[in-house]
């Protein structure tokens, strides 16, 4: 018993860093945004005008790269962004929130696009700011800051970080972004006034 008690503390310590890594609090910061662009996936450009923004992601003991975003999002007034050929459910991925006493759920779809990851959903029911569209992109497979640190670990001859961005982190970053553009739209007059959260902790 006492030498399968040793081997369970050994795995424990081993895997502790990457427990700690995931337990931690997170915050997505914005390096670049509230910019309206019109270069939206699968619509041809200057069709569709998306409000934009760039985030990184800080976690204690990772060193972030501001000028390497972990994701983006576009805020498009046409449902039409999200939705169709191509796109597909997301496992786990839903937005929960309460509206009108009633909890209601909204579903997140997804799809790869140029190797990048792809998440959207249909943004509705809030005053009278209609039916839009939000889409995140994370590139290359989720990450772009865990690939320069993986980079740097393998000159260094070190073992890489693990990816603070993996699936269950993703919805969890969604639904808290969500929440904090769904207040800020419930403030807003006018479209116009529209704005990106500069900080999201998840």
């Amino acid at each position: 018993m006492g030498k399968y008690s040793g081997y369970l503390l050994w795995i424990f310590l081993l895997l502790s860093p990457v427990i700690g890594l995931y337990a931690q609090t997170r915050q997505a910061v914005m390096v670049k945004g509230n910019l309206w662009i019109n270069d939206n996936p699968g619509f041809g450009t200057g069709t569709v005008n998306a409000l934009y923004g760039e985030y990184r992601v800080e976690i204690p003991g990772i060193e972030s790269h501001a000028h390497t975003p972990a994701f983006t999002v576009r805020v498009c007034g046409n449902p039409r962004l999200v939705g169709g050929a191509g796109w597909q459910s997301r496992p786990g991925g839903t937005l929960s929130e309460l509206r009108n006493q009633q909890m209601l759920s909204t579903s997140l779809v997804q799809r790869q696009e140029d190797g990048n990851l792809l998440i959207g959903y249909q943004f509705s029911g809030v005053s009278s700011f209609g039916e839009w569209s939000v889409i995140f992109c994370f590139p290359r497979a989720g990450n772009a800051d865990a690939s320069l640190a993986a980079d740097a670990a393998v000159a260094a001859d070190a073992p890489a970080a693990p990816n603070p961005l993996n699936d269950v982190a993703i919805n969890r970053l969604i639904n808290s972004w969500n929440d904090r553009f769904r207040y800020f739209v419930s403030v807003i007059r006018v479209t116009s006034d529209l704005s990106l959260p500069a900080v999201v902790t998840f």
